[in-house]
């Protein structure tokens, strides 16, 4: 080890010895709390820019932190940017936190936010480059400031960072460190993932001392994970699962607020799918409201109108999906010269089962012959985000409630350069739903934005590269003394998780 390792874990060695002196009197070693996690899959990865998946970014939380962060009503909040202003339209000056400890000991400084944000937005691995389309250059201002510009007024720009963590200058995926309140303990491919309550934390302490985390299978692996009592919250549950299995106190069910639409994906670049008949074939087939009464008891999804769920900026009541029409659909595949038993197949990681018989159902009345396969998410993902697959299940969570999340990432073509589609597995272009959404990522008009989000919105209706089917609600089972907090448009965050103290 160099001298500056050992500076380093000597430094460490230090805040945790103060830290263990300032915290060792307030609760004795007895009261330890440790909480087991579920989430439906494994991380995808430690690399906080290689992702966009919902189970990796709310694991991650609290590992690495943001700028700035959304409350769990979706508010703009400080984090290690104390405050900002905005001297002109395409330009933001962020106060960076001090006394800010990454995991290591060492302090957070403005360089470790300038690597961070340069990252973000440069590297060809990053994902979350497509949140900072707009940005033109990052620089350090008088001491302690971050600057931030961009080519166009970026009015999402706040909103968006929140989703961008800060990590050393000399990060490495292979060694995680950050400044969330809680540390990894466990090595990084090591099940389960163990972390720390960093007790070296800026911020308020979270309630558990320690978490496990663990990969859990609804279908498979969760009904004996809790006969064995091997955890105490599960971030996801689905209702078969709950209808199947009988909970007994201490364990209860909490309905977090979503803001998810499950998506029927269409490769547009495979046969039979090229042809857009075939796809409006797929779209008339399919019955939302059926779908949804075979699938879910009652009051746990609703129809999907659009891509897009009400209560999210974009969302358009003129852009609806067609009624079901299947006499048609036969007559669009017979134009198209699908011939009839044509196999397609169906990929997915995870959905409600019933959703999977209505679609194997509803497709081989029109036609088709349909197989369905599921893949482990770490294999699903890259593989659907790739344009790997042909016909494929996915859900998309809006966690700021903005169109654009979805547009910018899965709608617009791929296109590395600008940092846009990086996401669209549909292999769907479309040159002027392009202009649209990039218009509206600078457009600074509420009305404005929301009318060139809707139009592309409108445009990929009538393409049908992703065809909306319904938004579930989404259940989490919980025992207690451990309850969630409600946030909107996200998982579930391990360090937002809280414990009665006493009750265990």
């Amino acid at each position: 080890m160099g001298a500056l390792g050992s500076t380093r874990f000597a430094a460490l060695a230090v805040v945790l010895a103060l830290a263990a002196g300032l915290t060792g009197c307030r609760r004795p070693a007895t009261e330890t709390v440790t909480l087991r996690l579920g989430y439906g899959h494994d991380l995808v990865t430690f690399d906080p820019y290689a992702h966009d998946d919902s189970v990796t970014r709310s694991v991650l939380s609290a590992l690495y932190e943001p700028l700035v962060s959304l409350s769990p009503d979706l508010e703009v909040e400080p984090c290690l940017a104390e405050r900002w202003t905005t001297p002109t339209e395409s330009t933001w000056r962020f106060k960076i936190r001090r006394g800010v400890l990454f995991h290591d000991g060492r302090p957070l400084t403005v360089d470790d936010v300038l690597a961070s944000l340069r990252r973000a937005i440069e590297s060809p691995e990053s994902v979350v480059a497509t949140y900072l389309t707009t940005v033109e250059k990052v620089h350090r201002d008088n001491g302690d400031f971050v600057e931030v510009t961009t080519r166009a007024p970026f009015p999402l720009l706040l909103s968006r960072l929140a989703f961008v963590p800060i990590v050393p200058a000399d990060f490495d995926p292979a060694r995680p460190i950050g400044t969330g309140p809680y540390r990894l303990v466990s090595a990084p491919g090591e099940r389960p993932l163990r972390l720390e309550r960093w007790v070296a934390y800026w911020g308020k302490r979270p309630t558990a001392d320690r978490i496990e985390i663990f990969g859990v299978n609804v279908s498979r692996d969760l009904a004996g994970a809790l006969n064995r009592n091997q955890i105490d919250v599960m971030a996801t549950v689905t209702s078969e699962f709950l209808q199947q299995c009988t909970l007994r106190p201490p364990w209860h069910v909490e309905r977090v607020p979503s803001l998810t639409t499950t998506v029927l994906g269409i490769n547009v670049l495979r046969w039979p799918f090229t042809d857009p008949r075939v796809r409006e074939a797929i779209d008339l087939s399919i019955d939302r409201r059926r779908l949804v009464e075979t699938a879910f008891p009652a009051g746990e999804a609703m129809p999907a109108a659009s891509l897009i769920p009400v209560e999210v900026f974009g969302f358009s009541p003129t852009s609806v999906v067609s009624p079901a029409d299947p006499d048609r659909a036969r007559q669009l595949l017979r134009a198209a010269g699908v011939p009839g038993g044509t196999e397609i197949v169906l990929e997915h990681a995870g959905v409600q089962p019933g959703t999977l018989a209505y679609l194997q159902r509803t497709l081989g009345e029109i036609g088709f012959k349909v197989g369905v396969v599921r893949y482990p998410w770490e294999q699903f993902y890259p593989r659907f985000i790739g344009g790997g697959s042909g016909l494929f299940l996915f859900g998309w969570n809006f966690p700021f409630a903005d169109a654009s999340d979805m547009l910018d990432s899965v709608i617009h073509s791929r296109n590395p350069e600008k940092h846009l589609g990086l996401q669209n597995g549909s292999g769907y272009s479309n040159a002027l739903v392009d202009r649209w959404i990039e218009e509206a990522v600078q457009e600074p008009r509420s009305a404005q934005r929301l009318e060139l989000l809707r139009q592309a919105l409108r445009r990929e209706a009538e393409d049908r590269p992703y065809l909306p089917l319904y938004h579930a609600s989404r259940m989490v089972l919980a025992r207690a003394p451990f309850s969630v907090v409600q946030r909107s448009g996200s998982w579930i965050l391990p360090q937002e998780i809280l414990v009665e103290k006493g009750e265990q």
